[in-house]
């Protein structure tokens, strides 16, 4: 299951930026330092609820903002990929783990496309609307693809895995302005 669900985001993200080409080539400055924050956000666990999340919120909201937002899915699947590298390399972890990395790579496809389809420029504090919109998205991917995974796949519990969602869910949805405000400073420094 967790096989088809990477291959099935790789095709999902390849499409997004074949169809939406970027207008310009990103600054690869801002693309290393965004790849290395998301890599860096992704080891931080922490527990919550019954379950744990991570604080990638924090890069992911203004990483929309600084990239062209159809290039943000490869940049979270290669950060979720290389936050496990040193366990790969000492083989705590094996390799095909990496595909679980992208299969959990769904949820900024939703926000990319929100940001894409509006001609969202921003950030603009008139545009918080579509911004909640993106951050809608992000959660609706996120639930459709723990319940493939995780109920479908593995019989976890829908009760428990939308219980342990909804507490990753409230995380996100504290860390995103302070995402977005981040995002706000960086566009004033360009």
């Amino acid at each position: 299951m967790t096989f088809s669900i990477a291959g099935a985001f790789l095709l999902a993200a390849a499409g997004l930026v074949a169809g939406f080409t970027p207008a310009a080539a990103p600054d690869p400055v801002v693309l290393a330092v965004l790849l290395a924050a998301y890599t860096i956000a992704a080891r931080i666990e922490f527990e919550v609820g019954p379950g744990s999340a991570v604080p990638t919120q924090l890069v992911l909201v203004p990483a929309l903002f600084l990239l062209s937002p159809v290039l943000v899915p490869p940049i979270v699947a290669a950060g979720y990929i290389l936050s496990g590298l040193p366990e790969y390399v000492s083989g705590r972890r094996h390799p095909d783990r990496m595909f679980v990395a992208l299969a959990s790579s769904w949820h900024p496809l939703g926000p990319a496309v929100v940001l894409t389809l509006t001609g969202s420029r921003g950030p603009v504090w008139a545009a918080v609307p579509v911004y909640a919109g993106a951050l809608g998205a992000q959660f609706a991917l996120d639930t459709a693809n723990a319940i493939v995974r995780e109920w479908l796949g593995f019989g976890v519990p829908l009760r428990r895995l939308l219980g342990a969602l909804a507490w990753v869910f409230i995380v996100d949805t504290l860390l995103a302005p302070a995402g977005l405000l981040a995002a706000f400073a960086s566009r004033e420094r360009q």
